[in-house]
């Protein structure tokens, strides 16, 4: 059966296919769907196990799904589905050009991805701000969530959407006016096809695509670094990028450049855009910018490694076709981004500052102390951090040592330990901080939190690292409400810590 057969399917459901425990995850179809499958197709995405797919699917079929769409590896034994059924060698690639295909087919949109481990989310930020500031109507789609001109809408708190969350967003924002799009994408997105449905969007083109660095990160995933840089290379080799903006002082994105040319930002003097002079205090950041002949003095909130990204922004939207002096001036009035180097509210009375901030590799918590002891060189360093639970465990010790060497002071707690032990977690970042006596370990993130405001001096930076935007915590399976923002400004108040 051809794949455009099922277009006239009203809706997609899904699941990954994890069946270790098949009850479980029968009962999830049932749930995730709301008992009712009827005018919808149901995918079944691949997994780490292959067989219970015949249960899922029975499940699927029981449930009034008009269509089925599943990999052809599968074992399903006897079972024969009595609805359409596509069995195919590209589960998520389908998925993802069905989904176009059934909401943003016609979306007619200039679409600019940003790429890279660090620095994504400000990027995009600063990019979307200076096409606003210019007059286009453009949305932005990421981390922080989706939205264009005020409307919010619900990204399932991915970097780069579900397939059909994406394209139905996609499709939203140019029925809308939307005219450009700019968004984040994850190594997790393009692996996992999210992308692919970009090809089957007939008017709409991608613009230029940013790559920001690479380090260590989502290993679990990618395996080694190689796999990793492969995966962020191929946005530029598989979706046809007018133009690759690329940070050329990292290795990774030299090894890019050298492969498929673009427009280079960096520090050397070949580079189009060349940052150089910066400086920064008190939460503002200052440089030089010299692009195609012309120097300029730029300015943009937030820390020292923002230079970079904002010249990524600047250098993107001049491909976009902004002038770059106007993107320079545009960017002044750009305030940051949530839980990116975020000063906390305080009392007036409070002897500190605190900041709250998204760092959650090691090279990023390498540049927001570095940034920081540049920032307030009179300050004492307190730097509070965690690691996620199943996720890269070859980046804790990192962070550890990252942390106690840059740091005066350090508490380690937890992060989104989701279903792992935190003091596993924890001592395998303190395997990374031998010979050093900087720091405390309290395993209760909140607690923790209430030990560095209650231990704040006068003069002392406190930096709350790992969650940024986030306002909530996972631990032993269960999601519940934890905004530090509260949290630091009640321990500031005197408030006692509540359970």
């Amino acid at each position: 059966m051809k794949l455009s057969r099922l277009l006239k399917v009203s809706g997609l459901a899904n699941t990954d296919l994890t069946p270790s425990e098949k009850d479980v995850e029968i009962d999830a179809v049932s749930a995730a769907c709301g008992g009712d499958l009827h005018g919808q197709l149901f995918v079944l995405r691949p997994g780490r196990e292959k067989n219970g797919a015949e249960d899922i699917l029975r499940c699927a079929e029981a449930l009034g799904a008009s269509a089925l769409l599943y990999g052809a590896y599968l074992d399903l034994g006897e079972y024969k589905p009595k609805i359409p059924a596509v069995l195919t060698e590209d589960v998520r690639g389908d998925e993802s050009r069905l989904c176009a295909a059934l909401y943003a087919e016609n979306a007619s949109l200039d679409l600019v991805a940003v790429t890279g481990t660090n620095g994504k989310t400000t990027t995009a930020a600063m990019l979307h701000h200076i096409l606003a500031e210019c007059g286009t109507k453009v949305g932005i789609v990421g981390t922080l969530g989706a939205e264009f001109e005020g409307t919010q809408y619900d990204a399932d708190g991915m970097t780069t959407p579900a397939p059909e969350i994406f394209y139905q967003i996609l499709g939203d924002m140019c029925r809308c006016g939307a005219k450009a799009v700019v968004f984040e994408a994850s190594s997790q997105g393009i692996l996992q096809k999210r992308l692919e449905g970009l090809h089957v969007m007939k008017s709409s083109r991608m613009w230029s695509a940013v790559f920001t660095n690479l380090s260590p990160e989502h290993l679990d995933a990618h395996g080694t670094m190689e796999e990793y840089f492969r995966v962020k290379s191929s946005l530029f080799e598989d979706y046809a990028a007018g133009c690759g903006i690329i940070n050329t002082d990292d290795a990774y994105g030299r090894r890019l450049y050298d492969k498929f040319g673009g427009v280079s930002v960096g520090s050397d003097d070949g580079c189009d855009y060349k940052v150089y002079d910066i400086s920064s205090s008190r939460g503002r950041t200052s440089y030089g910018l010299q692009a195609y002949g012309k120097s300029c003095s730029a300015e943009c909130a937030g820390g020292i490694y923002n230079a970079y990204n904002s010249a990524y922004a600047i250098a993107a939207s001049h491909a976009f076709g902004v002038d770059i002096e106007f993107a320079v001036r545009a960017l002044y009035s750009f305030e940051g981004v949530r839980g990116r180097m975020e000063r906390v509210k305080l009392p007036e009375a409070f002897p500190a500052e605190i900041y709250i901030d998204f760092a959650h590799t090691p090279d990023a918590m390498r540049k927001l102390l570095t940034s920081a002891r540049v920032m307030y060189p009179e300050k004492r360093l307190i730097v509070l951090f965690g690691c996620g639970g199943e996720r890269d465990r070859t980046k804790r010790p990192l962070m550890g040592r990252t942390a106690v060497t840059l740091a005066d002071f350090v508490i380690v707690t937890s992060d989104n330990s989701r279903g792992e032990d935190k003091r596993a977690i924890i001592n395998d970042i303190l395997s990374g901080v031998e010979g050093y006596t900087n720091y405390t370990v309290i395993e209760d993130r909140k607690e923790a939190i209430y030990f560095a405001v209650g231990s704040a001096k006068a003069g002392d930076l406190i930096i709350l690292a790992g969650k940024g935007h986030e306002t909530y915590e996972i631990s032993g399976g269960a999601k519940r409400a934890f905004d530090e923002r509260t949290i630091a400004s009640e321990a500031a108040r005197g408030a006692r810590p509540r359970k």
